[in-house]
């Protein structure tokens, strides 16, 4: 999983910087390593230790808040894996992709008409080599799907 700062993190959980080394000195927060932090690891810490401090101040939690206080953690999460790139827009990756499955049909129904226009040698061997060579020629149009500098940035928004 991720690793953040402790500025990062804080900014996740919409808490201090304080507030979170704070939360490290208690043990709720586990570091990776010195100023390093698992995004996962301390957003489900935090919600349990949200959980067990609210089950300690009112004996116990109604499990409308418990599903509330879970799931506004979740978003925080997603935010954050949205804003550093992790997760991309799922329409523009469709769309990229599409395209390209598309380049490859038209190829690959042109095949027929290109291999008619070239002198086949009688062997069957040499026939098979133009014809796996012609059907390597036109899946590298999957190789070349190129996810163009503005879908890059569309994609980690």
């Amino acid at each position: 999983m991720k690793e953040v700062s402790v500025q990062e993190l804080a900014q996740v959980l919409g808490l201090t910087t304080r507030r979170v080394h704070q939360y490290v000195t208690d043990g709720v927060f586990p570091k990776v390593k010195r100023g390093t932090y698992n995004v996962s690891e301390c957003v489900q810490a935090y919600v349990e230790y949200m959980i067990r401090t609210k089950q300690a101040e009112l004996g116990s939690i109604d499990r409308e808040e418990l599903r509330v206080k879970k799931a506004q953690a979740d978003i925080k999460e997603h935010q954050y894996n949205v804003l550093t790139g992790k997760y991309a827009d799922a329409e523009l990756v469709h769309e990229i992709y599409r395209d390209a499955v598309l380049n490859l049909k038209t190829k690959l129904l042109q095949l027929p008409r290109r291999l008619s226009l070239i002198n086949l040698p009688s062997g069957p061997r040499e026939r098979e080599i133009i014809m796996r060579t012609e059907l390597h020629d036109a899946m590298k149009e999957l190789d070349a799907v190129d996810v163009k500098e503005e879908d890059q940035e569309e994609l980690c928004t």
